[in-house]
């Protein structure tokens, strides 16, 4: 007899028992339907939820909470889920497999069965014999009890429920009309589907099955796009909890460093308060000896002279009086009082400022959880407006968070990088960490000229980035590009990096490109192109250039190709 696969069947059974029970009323469907987001519940269920379940209601779905309109009919106009039938089926045949008592034959029903056959049920040994000889059955297939595994649809064939037309009720619906994408019967096709596309449910159901196959593949892309995303929250939360556990330690260190301080500097604090009053207690000690001494020399007087008055007589008193007098005075008159002022004072004191250490220590330290933000990162210095050729400009960066405070840990990457605006020149930036959130940048420029400066925190760009720099020619070398103008009186600097010069004593204009070229303009008079100790120049709209005469006592607008505007 066939060893009954009791604890697989009934896994399984119980797998199938939760996937056949309403999540509403916790017992098995009745009249299941299918919601919008493929969840299933009992009609009766969806019913209460909607109170009457009219047209044009939305029902919000009890566990996703995704809303399903309501189509005619309500809620039993909603699609059944034809599916949850084929799963009692399955739970059926679970039931017998996981059963104690023997499962029997669906064919003689005279032996017990030994195998599954998934178009005819469970069949005996003799009835699968049967199947093997005879040619229209060799095709069913056969699963032996005794090797039953958890793959539990394998126990009963797929539902082949007869399905009557919507327009003809008593007719079977045996064809499929493509065009109105729905199940009709022959006498559909005489009157309404006459020139429609339709053909035999099989055939049509081969051909429309990979529509549905189709569909689903953007789900199964947004499944797998899903599942990479819970494994990237997985991997996140296991990075926070590590990384808590990182920073806790931290903090625990920072905190033992911090007390182990405080202890010291307590154990310091208390041995100079310990050696200031041993010193203080010794010098008080040594005066009160000072002042003992002459207090034991003057009573030591008193008692002598109280005892010669009483124990002496008049003659001998008198004849000591005067060595003794002198004794007193000699004695006395070293007495000074000032020496009685006390030595040291009870005037320690432990001077600390505590409420300001309380509150640093309140404020010591701050864990971060935002990022560095390019967005809101900060760019000074000359170094972002104007530079000069060959020469080493300076830009500062302060990284902060999406919070607009210092980020303090070191970003993961910053570059900066100068480009012509004609992109024949780029040059990258060194990078520095000055302190916690401030970073030097420095470049040297190649060629004048306006440039873009690109300054990236983790690949984007920061507040303002690109900035516009101006690089001016190098007027330090060589030195004969300006050695022969004639009193330099004013300086402005053209678009393209050209300096504009106003020549005083020469009486004229002098425009030096980037390559040390000069050109002139002007001679001495106060006609058109005419000037008088021209002292100052600057750049107008259009380049013109703008020059302020002063012999002539008029500030004249001059074009680029060196004709007069006018005069003021």
């Amino acid at each position: 007899m066939a060893a009954k696969p009791s604890t697989a069947a009934e896994k399984a059974l119980q797998k199938i028992q939760d996937q056949v029970t309403c999540g509403i009323c916790l017992e098995p469907y009745k009249q299941p339907r299918l919601l919008k987001c493929f969840h299933v519940y009992c009609e009766q269920c969806l019913q209460r939820l909607v109170r009457g379940g009219r047209e044009g209601q939305s029902l919000p779905c009890p566990q996703c909470r995704q809303d399903t309109p309501l189509p005619v009919g309500g809620v039993p106009g909603l699609q059944g889920a034809f599916y949850i039938h084929y799963l009692f089926d399955i739970q059926d045949a679970l039931k017998k497999v996981s059963s104690s008592d023997q499962t029997m034959c669906n064919k003689c029903k005279k032996f017990e069965a030994v195998c599954f056959c998934r178009t005819c049920g469970f069949a005996c040994q003799r009835c699968k014999e049967i199947h093997q000889d005879w040619d229209e059955l060799k095709t069913h297939e056969f699963i032996d009890l005794d090797t039953l595994t958890g793959d539990v649809t394998t126990l009963v064939p797929p539902l082949k429920k007869t399905l009557f037309c919507a327009t003809h009720p008593s007719k079977k619906a045996k064809l499929y009309c493509e065009t109105c994408d729905e199940l009709i019967c022959r006498d559909c096709i005489v009157r309404v589907h006459r020139d429609h596309q339709y053909d035999l449910v099989p055939e049509s159901f081969a051909k429309q099955e990979k529509v549905i196959v189709d569909s689903l593949k953007p789900v199964e892309e947004q499944i797998a796009t899903l599942e990479r995303a819970v494994e990237s929250v997985d991997t996140q939360s296991a990075a926070v909890v590590e990384q808590k556990t990182a920073v806790v330690a931290e903090i625990r260190t920072a905190m033992a460093h911090l007390r182990q301080a405080l202890e010291a500097r307590e154990t310091e604090l208390v041995g100079q308060a310990e050696q200031t009053a041993q010193q203080k207690l010794k010098t008080l000690a040594a005066q009160r000896d000072g002042f003992e001494l002459q207090l034991g020399q003057l009573r030591s007087c008193q008692d002598f002279v109280e005892e010669s008055r009483r124990t002496c007589s008049q003659g001998e008193i008198l004849r000591m009086k005067s060595p003794l007098v002198k004794q007193v005075i000699d004695l006395t008159g070293s007495f000074k009082p000032e020496t009685l002022a006390l030595a040291e004072q009870a005037d320690m004191v432990f001077a600390h400022s505590l409420p300001e250490l309380v509150k640093t220590c309140q404020q010591f330290g701050k864990v971060y959880c935002h990022p560095v933000c390019p967005e809101k990162c900060r760019a000074s210095g000359e170094g972002i407006k104007v530079a000069t050729r060959g020469q080493t400009v300076a830009v500062s960066v302060e990284a902060l968070d999406r919070e607009g405070e210092a980020y303090l840990r070191p970003v993961d990457s910053l570059r900066c990088e100068l480009v012509a605006s004609d992109g024949s020149s780029r040059v990258r930036g060194t990078v520095k960490r000055r302190n916690q959130n401030i970073y030097d940048i420095s470049y040297q420029p190649q060629v004048t000229g306006e440039h873009q400066l690109h300054i990236l925190i983790e690949e984007h760009p920061i507040l303002n980035s690109p900035f516009t720099v101006t690089v001016l020619p190098n007027f330090t070398a060589p030195a004969n590009i300006i050695g022969d103008l004639n009193a330099p009186y004013g300086i402005a600097v053209r678009e393209g990096g050209e300096v504009v010069v106003a020549e005083r004593d020469s009486h004229c204009i002098s425009i030096i490109s980037g390559n040390g070229e000069k050109k002139s303009f002007g001679t001495l008079g106060s006609g058109p192109g005419q000037f008088d100790h021209p002292e100052g120049v600057a750049i107008g709209n259009g380049g013109n250039i703008l020059v302020a005469d002063y012999g002539n006592h008029r500030i004249t607008a001059v074009v680029v190709h060196w004709q007069p505007l006018r005069t003021v």
